[in-house]
Formats: C-alpha cells, structure tokens, sequence
C-alpha cells in the first residue's frame, strides 16, 4: 500500500509540473498532416474532444480539427509562421496586402512585417517583378 501511495504522489507532481510549465507557454501550435500548422493562443485555452475532433477554445475562438489530421501538438511562445505561398505579410491569408508588400519589397521599400520564404509566389527561385504579377493574377481570380 505504502508503494501505491508513492507512485501516486509522485504522479500527482510529474501532472502539477507539466501543468505549470504549459501555462508559460504562449501558443499552442497544431502541426496537422498537410504540413500546415495552426497555432491557438495558450491562454485559457479549454481542449475538449467531440465526434473525432479536437475542440479548442480560447479568447473567444473556437478551432475544430479533425483528429486523423493531426500530425503533432506543440506549446510554443511563438505562434507558428505561415508556410503559405504568397503570404508574405503572415497574416495566414493570401489578399491584396500581400501584393502590395512583395511590391514594395520588389522597388526597394520592404515593410516591416515581410516573411521571405512565402515571396517567390511562382516557385521560380527569384524574387521580383514576376511574383508580383503571379501573385496579384492569384488574387484577383486569373
């Protein structure tokens, strides 16, 4: 009886610390199986599971993903990059914002807020002149 006590002392500060530390933690960011990752902000963040998916409310909003689509969980205090092709201002969209920030990169005048490993909207290893156009013909629905 006596070990049995132990193991669940023990137990029960291994589950208290892992808690302490996930609470200093910023994000949570979801990998799922595409490769795309999701980050939820950590605080207050509420995870409930329902009909196979992972339910997770914070601030608010509500993200709903598929179990089977998900790759890895990780707490970060970083919230995840978009690896969206053309989302150079992160904003995990591709809009009109992201035309006009690779254009201003293009002429020299590169904003502050510009992740260059979404600019080469073509895949043609250059940043320039084409991935604008390519980009804003993506945009506008060409």
């Amino acid at each position: 009886m006596r070990a049995l006590s132990r193991i669940i002392l023990i137990s029960a500060f291994a589950l208290f610390g892992m808690g302490v530390n996930a609470q200093a933690y910023q994000y949570l960011n979801v990998t799922k199986a595409d490769a795309s990752v999701e980050s939820i902000t950590a605080a207050g963040l509420k995870i409930t599971f329902s009909d196979g998916n992972l339910v997770a409310v914070s601030g608010g909003e509500s993200h709903t993903i598929s179990l089977s689509e998900i790759a890895s969980l990780q707490f970060s205090d970083t919230a995840a990059v978009s690896n969206l092709t053309g989302d150079v201002n992160i904003d995990k969209a591709v809009d009109i914002t992201d035309v006009v920030g690779l254009a201003n990169h293009v002429l020299g005048a590169t904003p502050s807020v510009f992740y260059v490993a979404n600019a080469d909207a073509n895949g043609d290893g250059e940043i320039d002149v084409t991935d604008v156009v390519y980009l804003a013909n993506l945009v506008m629905g060409e």
